[in-house]
Parts: structure tokens; C-alpha cells; sequence
């Protein structure tokens, strides 16, 4: 319920007051005094924001209607009534915060709560105003604070470049850096020489950029202060009038030294780990080539050593055993009189001879194969896949045709241990019915696919003898591959897969 306090000590005037309030019907309620003093009193009493309006007389018994105003601070609107119309108490009233000042008269007293009406109205609106404004006071007081209490030099200029603002950052870095003393209103251009890396040409670019465009400009800066490098970021934004149009531009600067410096460090420390990681990558393709020089050489050490053992075979050996078989021959011939078990004896033991040549010549042939030498890898493969067949059960099935180009000679007779190896495999443990070895030539790769149906291996556990590890080294010393997969009871199947190089 809006509470209006009544200072009147005509008793006539203040029923028509309230016969005016009464028929607006509504709740508003009078406090009515006829002194100064017991106004006075009610208003020290009276609860901050509880009264709406205070009306008052200008001639009271005790007193001038205008010394309520100035003894006690009323936070309401106060209107001053006079019984005669005076232009200076009129001023006075005003400047001393009086909202309004009516002439005394039945029209005027008629019209008083629309009178109270508007001047609460004003009233709001002004206490409303100096709310903003005095937020906006201390906003401002706080965010200079803040501005001068930075480290980074601020400023902001006009379209003619003249300073508008700036704070003690900015005043610092212009007293090192040209021993002069901004000043505001005069040109920043005029702090920097004609002339060089910090010339007027490279900043009134900056502000020109951003005067034309309206865009923000971020740029870097780097001087020698105090003996010491200082890299700067510069923000230079435009400043935007209420009407739309740039109006100035204001610069923020940021001291990013120690972020260039960790960002120098990290770019060194990314060389030196980049150097490392070249050197280490140097180390680890030397150490590749080791070993495969290695591999090589073991390989080409047994590849010697079987030939000298496959030619002391078949030259000495081999030779041997013909010129007995020759021998016990031609006296088998000569002898007609034997006994019959003795002949039988005899024959045997030129059958034996006999096989044992065969087997000097099958071993001889394993160990130095004249057929990959003459008719190359594909029937290399298909001789010793014959020689499988012809004394054991097996079925082997072959797609050798990608083999019948010549490779390199190193390259071919790798691969064909590789498959030897395979097949020895699959002949002593596998104990398979059927074996499919098949070879794809790519680009720039031959695939060769070799799988049985025997009973397979743990992959994991030691296979001594087997002679897995030495078909992988052998894959890997021609710059290749061997993946090899097997499960007890399924079989086991490898995949070769090298490099092709020119025959």
C-alpha cells in the first residue's frame, strides 16, 4: 500500500488532499502532521523505502516546509505546496532536491495524486538513472584500476591518430623506449622515429589496417629494453560509435617473452629428438644390413658346403660305387660255376650298389639342384614335388606358373630351399595326405602360399629340428616375409612374400 507523508496544518487543505486520493479509490495511506517536528520524527523512524511521497507546506508553525528537507535525508520525492506563487522558492525548491512545486488552489489540489503519480514516476526514473550511473562509476573506477595495474602498455587513439587514453604501462614503455612523456591529444606517431624497425610508417600501417577494415589486427613486436629482448603481441580492435562508424582504435599489448622462449626451446629439443630419432633410425637400417649380410653369408656358406659335399658325392663317392658295381659285374659275368647262393648273394649285392649310386646321385641332386640351375625355379619345385609323389602317398597340387620367369639367381635358389625346407617339414612331422603350393606374382612381390592337412604344431612351443626359424631367416634375408600358421590337428600353411628383383 503506497504511503504518502502529509506536513499541513490547514485542516481544510489537507481534507481536500484526501477526498482526492479517496476518489481515485485507491489504498493509498495518509500520514498526516502538522509540524516539522513530528514529520520529522515519523521519517528518522520510518523504514528505508517505506514512504513513497513526502508532501509538504511551505509555512509551518514550526518552521519553513524546506528545513525537513534539509534536516532529514528523505529517500522519496518530496513536493513542496505554497500559497503563493514565488519564482526564487520556486529555484530554491529545486536545488535544495525538492521533485516539484505546486501553488496552493482546490484545482491543484484535485489534481494531486496525478501529480503524485508523475513525480514517482520521475522519481524511479532518476534513482534509476543514478543506479546505472553509479555502477557505471564504479565499473569505470574498477576496470582504470585494472588497466593501470597491468603490466601491458594500453592506449587508444582517434582516426588522426591522437591519443585519447592511456595507462601507466604505456606511459613507462614511451619514457624508456624515446624519453618523452605522452601526453593526450597528440599524435602516437609522433613517439617513434621516421625511420627503421619501430618506425611511424609500420604503426600507422597498423592503425590504418584496422581505421579502413574495422577488423582486429594482431601483430608482433620485438625491442631491445634495458638491455634485455621484449617480445610483444599486439591486439589493435577498432572502437565502434554508438552511430555504427569507427571511431578510434584501441591497442592491448601482451609480453609473450618467456612463450617465444619456451617455444624456441621446444623447437630445439624437437630438432635434437628429430636428430636422435634420425640417428637411431640411421642405427637400426645398419644394423638391418648387418644382419642381412649375415644371413647372407650363412646362407651362401651353406649353399658352398653343399655343393663341395654334393660334388665329393658325385665325383668321388658316386664314382667310387660305379667302378665296384662295374667291377663285381663283369666277375659275376666270368664266374659260371657258383653255387646258387652264393650267386643269389652276389646279385644282391649288385642291386645294393646299385641303389646306393642312386641314392649318391638323389642325395647329390638335393644338395646342388641342376634342374634350378638349367630350367629355373618353377620346375626346380616340380621335380623335387615328383620325387615326393613317386615314393610317398602324398598328393601335392601346384600353380607354379608366376615362377616360370627367371628371378635372380640368389632370389630363386632362396626360395627353393624355402619350399625344400617346407616339404621336409611336412614329410617328417606332418604325416598329411595332400599338399598345395601355389606362388602369385605382383607388381613388385611374388607370393608363395604352400599348406598341408597334417596334424599341425603349437606355433609357441620349441620345434627343434623343425626348421622354422631358418625358412623366416631366409625370407628375411631377401628382404621378405614368412608368416607361418598352424594349429595341432589342422594342418599348417606359410605365406612367403619378397620383393622381386631384376634376374
Amino acid at each position: 500500500m503506497p504511503t504518502i507523508v502529509l506536513v499541513e496544518d490547514e485542516e481544510a487543505h489537507r481534507e481536500l488532499i484526501q477526498r482526492a486520493f479517496e476518489q481515485m479509490h485507491n489504498d493509498t495511506h495518509l500520514e498526516h502532521f502538522d509540524t516539522i517536528r513530528g514529520a520529522e520524527q515519523y521519517l528518522a523512524n520510518a523504514a528505508t523505502g517505506s514512504i513513497d511521497v513526502v508532501i509538504v507546506d511551505w509555512n509551518l508553525p514550526d518552521g519553513h516546509g524546506m528545513d525537513l528537507l534539509r534536516r532529514v535525508p528523505i529517500n522519496a520525492p518530496f513536493l513542496l505546496m505554497t500559497s503563493f506563487g514565488n519564482e526564487s522558492l520556486a529555484v530554491e525548491a529545486m536545488k535544495a532536491g525538492a521533485m516539484d512545486y505546486i501553488v496552493k488552489s482546490p484545482e491543484e489540489f484535485r489534481r494531486m495524486p496525478a501529480t503524485v503519480q508523475r513525480i514517482s514516476r520521475e522519481w524511479t526514473n532518476i534513482q534509476k538513472r543514478k543506479h546505472a550511473e553509479e555502477a557505471l562509476r564504479r565499473r569505470e573506477e574498477q576496470l582504470r584500476a585494472l588497466i593501470n595495474n597491468t603490466n601491458d602498455p594500453i592506449w587508444s587513439i582517434d582516426t588522426e591518430y591522437r591519443l585519447l587514453a592511456v595507462n601507466a604501462s604505456f606511459q613507462a614503455f614511451i619514457q624508456i623506449a624515446t624519453r618523452q612523456t605522452a601526453i593526450l591529444g597528440h599524435s602516437v606517431l609522433d613517439y617513434f622515429p621516421e625511420t627503421g624497425h619501430n618506425s611511424r610508417s609500420l604503426w600507422k600501417g597498423y592503425y590504418d589496417r584496422v581505421l579502413q577494415t574495422g577488423k582486429q589486427v594482431i601483430a608482433e613486436y620485438q625491442d631491445m629494453i634495458d638491455g634485455r629482448v621484449i617480445d610483444t603481441e599486439m591486439s589493435f580492435n577498432p572502437i565502434i560509435s554508438v552511430s555504427g562508424e569507427i571511431s578510434g582504435v584501441v591497442v592491448f599489448t601482451r609480453d609473450v617473452s618467456e612463450r617465444k622462449r619456451s617455444e624456441r626451446e621446444l623447437r630445439l629439443r624437437e630438432e635434437r629428438l628429430n636428430a636422435a630419432l634420425l640417428e637411431k633410425s640411421r642405427l637400426l637400417e645398419e644394423l638391418e644390413r648387418q644382419k642381412q649380410r649375415t644371413l647372407q653369408a650363412v646362407v651362401e656358406g651353406q649353399e658352398h658346403e653343399r655343393s663341395r659335399i654334393a660334388k665329393d658325392l658325385h665325383d668321388g663317392v658316386g664314382q667310387m660305387l660305379s667302378v665296384v658295381k662295374i667291377g663285381v659285374s663283369a666277375v659275376q659275368e666270368q664266374i659260371h660255376s657258383i653255387a646258387p647262393d652264393e650267386a643269389a648273394q652276389l646279385h644282391e649285392s649288385i642291386v645294393l650298389l646299385d641303389s646306393a649310386v642312386q641314392e649318391v646321385r638323389s642325395v647329390s641332386h638335393q644338395l646342388m639342384p641342376v634342374a634350378l640351375k638349367q630350367l629355373g625355379l618353377s620346375a626346380a619345385i616340380q621335380d623335387i614335388c615328383s620325387s615326393v609323389t613317386a615314393s610317398t602317398a602324398i598328393m601335392i597340387d601346384t600353380e607354379l606358373s608366376a615362377l616360370e620367369v627367371r628371378m635372380d639367381a640368389v632370389q630363386e635358389l632362396t626360395l627353393y630351399r624355402i619350399v625344400q625346407e617346407l616339404l621336409n617339414n611336412t614329410l617328417k612331422y606332418g604325416d598329411a595326405r595332400r599338399i598345395s603350393i601355389q606362388a602369385l606374382r605382383e607388381e613388385s612381390a611374388l607370393l608363395v602360399m604352400y599348406e598341408d592337412d597334417g596334424k599341425g604344431f603349437d606355433l609357441h612351443a620349441d620345434h627343434e629340428g623343425i626348421g622354422l626359424n631358418n625358412i623366416i631367416s631366409r625370407a628375411t634375408m631377401l628382404g621378405g616375409t614368412a608368416e607361418l600358421h598352424s594349429t595341432p590337428g589342422e594342418g599348417m600353411a606359410a605365406t612367403i612374400d619378397i620383393p622381386l628383383l631384376a634376374a
